[in-house]
């Protein structure tokens, strides 16, 4: 069948007063069909057309620059408890969810062999984090941009290290009798992919064209 369809598309190239009238569809045709064999979908020709205009390129990185499968890569701990102590309280607020940083850090206390406590009142943070109740004391789990209570100098620092290292950073909060109180960080790390040096380095380079 498709061989039909090139040998009719060649007739009508050859038969036709204007050539470019069809040749022109027939190669968007081919650019769009060429880009989907590859992974990328185009939406229309006027899009295909627009590539050679492009200057800069941002990518949604998980999943696609990464593969999408963070690990757990840094945990700071207060004085107040020991970094198992900290990994077992987080996992079990974070137990259930299906976001793949709860997932990665359920995971990573299961391989330690840390016993998990049984949590009540789970409920995410929409924006922020998770919440839940450990024998009764309260947990969060929050990004540091949504806090709503200072923290030290010494801590920010420690966050903007590891956020400068690429890796996503979360707040571990426990209930006191003054307030939520700092119990340490947990940061991840996702994995890039194999090709992902390549094809920046490619994109980044003028004189790349892709192929059809």
């Amino acid at each position: 069948m498709g061989n039909l369809v090139y040998r009719g598309l060649a007739l009508l190239l050859i038969a036709c007063p204007c050539a470019l009238v069809i040749s022109t569809p027939a190669a968007i045709t081919s650019g769009l069909a060429a880009a989907t064999r590859r992974g990328a979908l185009i939406k229309g020709g006027a899009a295909l057309e627009q590539l050679g205009n492009i200057e800069s390129v941002a990518f949604d990185k998980t999943g696609t620059l990464t593969l999408g499968k963070p690990q757990v890569t840094d945990v700071i701990v207060s004085d107040a408890l020991t970094e198992q102590e900290l990994l077992a309280a987080t996992a079990s607020i974070e137990r259930g969810s299906n976001h793949p940083l709860a997932t990665s850090l359920v995971r990573h206390v299961e391989r330690l062999g840390l016993t998990i406590p049984s949590a009540d009142e789970q409920r995410a943070l929409v924006g922020v984090g998770v919440e839940g109740l450990i024998g009764g004391v309260k947990w969060v789990l929050s990004a540091p941009s949504k806090l709503d209570m200072p923290i030290s100098t010494e801590v920010n620092k420690q966050i903007e290290l590891l956020e400068g290292q690429g890796k996503t950073v979360v707040v571990a909060l426990r209930a006191s009798n003054d307030g939520l109180e700092l119990q340490g960080l947990i940061a991840w790390q996702d994995e890039m992919r194999p090709n992902t040096a390549e094809a920046v380095a490619k994109l980044s380079n003028s004189a790349f064209v892709p192929s059809c």
